[in-house]
């Protein structure tokens, strides 16, 4: 039984292979442009082409990155709150299996080392997990992004309210304390 099952797996596996190979032959490249509006031609470096909804997108791969770092540093008053992946054409999530592409393209074709791709790429895509196993890392990417992107009045009016909360904080441990 056994025997016979592992050939009709093997045969299964095969079928589906050749549906995914015929279909990624057949399907149009929807958008040939990377995200200034470059024109991307799959055999270029550092491009990928990904299959995704019956269509294929050509993605330079700082670009894909970005992306990706976007989604996974999302956060709201610097609590962490990633998101899914998405294509940002479609804004439809990307499959398991298309991270995998893109990790293994990362990983063998590019000198590129995105830290947070790879840490999500380590607890199998599941965002539950990376949220809980990098919950410290996440918060030092929203504090880095926070004062390398804000102006500068911001930064120095939350400056200015940190000092006078910890001045508050010590009036009120110095009265009680005497």
């Amino acid at each position: 039984f056994i025997r016979y099952f592992c050939k009709i797996q093997k045969v299964y596996h095969t079928l589906n292979r050749f549906a995914y190979h015929y279909k990624f032959k057949k399907a149009k490249i929807v958008v040939n442009s990377d995200m200034c509006l470059n024109e991307l031609t799959p055999n270029d470096k550092n491009v990928i082409c990904i299959f995704h909804n019956n269509s294929k997108y050509l993605f330079h791969i700082n670009d894909l990155i970005k992306i990706i770092n976007c989604a996974l540093t999302n956060s709201h008053m610097h609590f962490s709150e990633p998101k899914c992946i998405k294509n940002p054409y479609d804004n439809m999530p990307f499959q398991k299996s298309t991270l995998y592409n893109i990790y293994f393209y990362i990983r063998y074709k590019t000198d590129y080392y995105p830290e947070l791709f790879f840490k999500f790429f380590s607890v199998d895509f599941n965002l539950t997990a990376f949220k809980i196993n990098n919950e410290y890392v996440l918060r030092e990417y929203s504090i880095k992004h926070f004062v390398e992107n804000s102006p500068s009045n911001i930064l120095i009016d939350e400056i200015k309210g940190m000092i006078d909360f910890y001045n508050q904080y010590c009036r009120q441990l110095f009265l009680r304390s005497r």
